[in-house]
C-alpha cells in the first residue's frame, strides 16, 4: 500500500473502489512531459478519473488534453498502477487502480490546467529525480524501456 499525502488508511470508514487512466507523453526527441501540482509542489504524470461509459484509453487522452493541451495518439498500454488511501475531504478510502499509457503529441499546445503551475520535458534521469512517488517513478521507467524498444526496432 502507498501513503498519499500522509493520509493513512483508516479501518473505520468505507472503501471506494474507483478507476483512473493517464499517459506518458512523449515528443519526437525522447523529452518526457511533467507537470507539477501548484498545492503539492510535486511533479507528476497527466491523469485523471475515468467517467461513466468510458473506457480508460478515452479518459487518458481526455486528461492529457485538459490538463496540458496537447492531443495525443496512444501508442499502448503501459502498466496498471494500484494503491489504497484515505482521503479526508470525503473521509473515504479509496482503492484505486491507475492506467497509464505511453502517448506521442500530435498536436495542440502547452495550456496548463488550473491546479498546476509548471511543466517541463525531460530526459529519463530528470524525471526520475523530479518525481515524488516511486509507482509514478515506475510508470516513467516502464515507458522509457518502452520507447527505447519502439526506436531499436524501427531502425531495424
Amino acid at each position: 500500500m502507498v501513503r498519499i499525502a500522509g493520509q493513512r488508511r483508516r479501518t473505520d470508514r468505507p472503501l471506494v473502489e474507483t478507476t483512473s487512466a493517464g499517459g506518458a507523453i512523449f515528443r519526437p526527441n525522447g523529452k518526457l512531459f511533467l507537470l507539477r501540482k501548484t498545492n503539492e509542489k510535486r511533479w507528476c504524470l497527466p491523469k485523471g478519473g475515468v467517467e461513466e461509459g468510458e473506457q480508460p484509453e478515452e479518459t487518458a487522452l481526455r486528461e492529457i488534453r485538459e490538463e496540458t493541451g496537447l492531443y495525443c495518439h496512444l501508442v499502448g498500454h503501459l502498466t496498471d498502477i494500484h494503491y489504497k488511501y484515505y482521503w479526508s475531504p470525503d473521509d473515504v478510502n479509496f482503492d484505486k487502480t491507475v492506467k497509464y499509457y505511453l502517448a506521442e503529441v500530435v498536436g495542440g499546445s502547452v495550456r496548463l490546467e488550473r491546479g498546476f503551475d509548471l511543466y517541463r520535458w525531460c530526459s529519463e534521469k530528470e524525471a526520475l529525480h523530479l518525481l515524488h512517488y516511486e509507482n509514478d517513478r515506475r510508470v516513467v521507467r516502464s515507458a522509457f524501456k518502452r520507447l527505447r524498444g519502439i526506436r531499436g526496432s524501427a531502425g531495424s
